[in-house]
């Protein structure tokens, strides 16, 4: 919970003009206090502008006020901080943005006179209440803090409200007016009056597919969410949270961790790419579990990127995406994300194997890729799973896992042959022909060879399934270097997008399947894709026969690649997705595809537009070299 309120006050200020009072009103807004006090290590400016740090910002003012351009002020070792050095460069953060301004603003809000406040009744605004001793709150029914009611039902404060800071800080009071009322409004940070997550999600059926929301995006857009909006009270009171991963920048994922009200909450997280902050931060927290996961062929990663919920009542949501726990795949990138019913758990009468059986065989095939991992890691989240009823699941887990397995034995549950079994299991739509395009549509691509052989052979093969041709056309969609250029983000938006000139140049034919990233009917062509998608697009672009969301890109280290005999698939990655099949939602006929803002019934949301547009004879596809020619050498 954050250490202080966040709070904005309408405070009235008396200016002569003309020999006669005039009365205006200035609105304040006072960060709200980091919740890490001296022990915070962010280094990010976004950071130091949301949340206020007393003790930081009063070492800065005394240094500032002495030295406008100090480089590296000396920090007293006995000043109680975490770490010295990290204190010296969020000193020079603080510098670089201004930040007095903003911190000498609010020392002065801070020090408003009693006659002032007594004027005329205030506004406040809390953020959340730190603690159930503060004056003027009580507990409800969930055990959450709010403002204390009279018996008209309005909200009442009669004692004094203390906006404290940590310790060595000032504490200063308002004095509320004896037996007034004031307004007061518990706000969360990730929800708004128009809408909360419950009413998205049930919006959103029967797919329950959603695209990350953009900073400057209605929170209304029913199809966009952002990462704080998958733990919404609405949606249940979480208990557990397990989230698996590649990348996880630590401070950002604590911050919204703490937004999302879900600190203290036992959290594991298995991720791919080692951070020495994450490990820091397990030190500090003991409710943050971590395990760094490393695939035993040196090509592949721990890729996948899924988020389990366990909430108070013991049942579980699934949320399976493209987007990384850092800041940037939350923000200006397009991400795609899944998000299951609320699975219950199942009574001793409804524990019947075939009874709960998921449509799509869903809670099988997650149990089985829960497996791969290390022994006794994940063992209470599988007895957990399989206590409870997935049977309102109606999409296909696809998985893959580092291994080499032969056919005999286990039937390829992995990757592109995992696919391939799905599509052939299962019925098709009838107007499904050899002409409709399969479309990937991906955010890397690795090297595939001199020739199509493998996209067009084992790949091409198992998406085409059993209306192969080799006269399907194949379509990629990977952004070109004007896409990149143009993007909000510019070069910088090239980030995600890790495709090479020394890789590109080993397979030219690629040139003929490109086409461009190109998004406005979703407002997100500007706004580069880190999501992976394939499916099957009828010729006119108006349907489509299925549709996968996956963590995994082109490569053969996620799909999989077959021995000379085809007899054994090797799978370097973690990898996951869900796969959507007409026949699962009922449906005989290929999914119709959403052209506008407004959804209706059964309209499938793609993230990019149709028609699809070819690469032009001067277009290249955004090359990751381009970023690492602008870096200081």
């Amino acid at each position: 919970m954050l250490g202080g309120k966040a709070m904005k006050r309408e405070r009235s200020l008396e200016d002569c003009e003309n020999g006669t009072q005039k009365r205006s009103k200035v609105l304040v807004t006072l960060r709200p206090e980091c919740q890490y006090g001296k022990n915070c290590y962010r280094r990010s400016q976004g950071h130091f502008k949301e949340f206020r740090h007393p003790d930081l910002e009063e070492t800065f003012l005394r240094i500032f006020q002495s030295d406008r351009n100090f480089d590296y002020p000396r920090i007293e070792p006995s000043s109680g901080f975490y770490d010295n050095d990290v204190v010296i460069q969020q000193l020079q953060i603080l510098r670089d943005f201004n930040a007095e301004e903003i911190i000498e603003t609010e020392i002065q809000s801070l020090e408003v006179e009693t006659k002032d406040q007594k004027q005329e009744p205030k506004h406040i605004v809390f953020n959340h209440a730190s603690s159930p001793e503060e004056p003027g709150f009580s507990r409800d029914v969930k055990g959450e803090l709010e403002p204390k009611r009279n018996h008209s039902g309005k909200l009442e404060l009669r004692d004094m409200v203390q906006v404290s800071s940590n310790s060595n800080s000032s504490t200063t009071s308002l004095q509320a007016v004896q037996n007034s009322t004031v307004e007061i409004k518990p706000m969360r940070p990730n929800a708004t009056d128009q809408w909360d997550m419950m009413s998205k999600w049930e919006a959103s059926c029967p797919y329950n597919f959603f695209l990350t929301s953009l900073p400057h995006e209605s929170s209304r857009v029913s199809y966009s969410v952002k990462f704080g909006d998958l733990f919404h009270p609405s949606l249940g009171q979480v208990k557990i949270i397990c989230h698996f991963n590649f990348m996880v920048e630590a401070d950002w994922f604590l911050d919204e961790t703490n937004k999302a009200l879900l600190d203290g909450k036992e959290t594991m997280v298995l991720y791919g790419v080692e951070s020495p902050e994450l490990v820091a931060a397990s030190r500090i927290f003991p409710w943050l579990k971590i395990y760094l996961m490393k695939s035993p062929f040196p090509f592949g990663h721990h890729h996948t990127k899924m988020t389990l919920i366990q909430y108070d009542d013991d049942s579980i949501r699934f949320i399976i995406s493209t987007a990384n726990l850092i800041e940037s795949d939350w923000e200006n990138r397009t991400q795609g994300l899944w998000m299951s019913p609320r699975c219950p758990k199942a009574t001793e009468a409804d524990r019947n194997e075939l009874k709960l059986k998921c449509p799509g065989n869903f809670k099988a095939d997650l149990l089985q890729y829960l497996s791969s991992y290390p022994p006794k890691i994940l063992t209470p989240w599988i007895n957990a799973i399989r206590a409870v009823d997935c049977s309102q699941i109606k999409v296909v887990f696809v998985g893959s896992a580092p291994t080499t397995s032969q056919s005999a034995t286990n039937g390829f549950q992995w990757g592109l042959k995992k696919l391939e079994k799905i599509l052939k299991q299962y019925p098709q739509p009838d107007e499904i022909e050899p002409s409709w395009p399969l479309v990937m549509q991906c955010s890397s691509i690795a090297t595939l060879g001199k020739s199509d052989d493998w996209i067009r052979g084992e790949l091409g093969r198992a998406m085409l399934s059993k209306s192969y041709s080799p006269s399907t056309p194949i379509r990629i969609v990977y952004p070109s270097d004007v896409n990149v250029r143009g993007s909000y983000d510019g070069l910088h938006g090239g980030g995600c997008l890790p495709y090479s000139k020394s890789t590109h140049m080993k397979q030219m034919w690629i040139m003929k399947i490109l086409h461009q990233w190109r998004s406005d009917v979703r407002g997100r062509s500007r706004a580069m894709p880190h999501i992976k998608t394939y499916c099957r697009l009828s010729p006119d672009g108006k349907k489509i026969g299925w549709f996968h969301l996956t963590s995994a890109n082109l490569s053969k280290a996620a799909w999989g690649k077959l021995t000379k005999n085809n007899d054994r698939l090797s799978v370097m990655s973690w990898e996951v997705g869900v796969l959507f099949l007409p026949h699962l939602f009922g449906s005989t006929e290929a999914f119709p595809i959403s052209q506008g803002q407004q959804l209706t019934n059964f309209e499938f949301i793609l993230p990019y537009d149709v028609p699809l547009v070819r690469y032009g004879t001067n277009d290249t596809p955004w090359l990751i070299d381009t970023l690492y020619e602008m870096q200081p050498r």
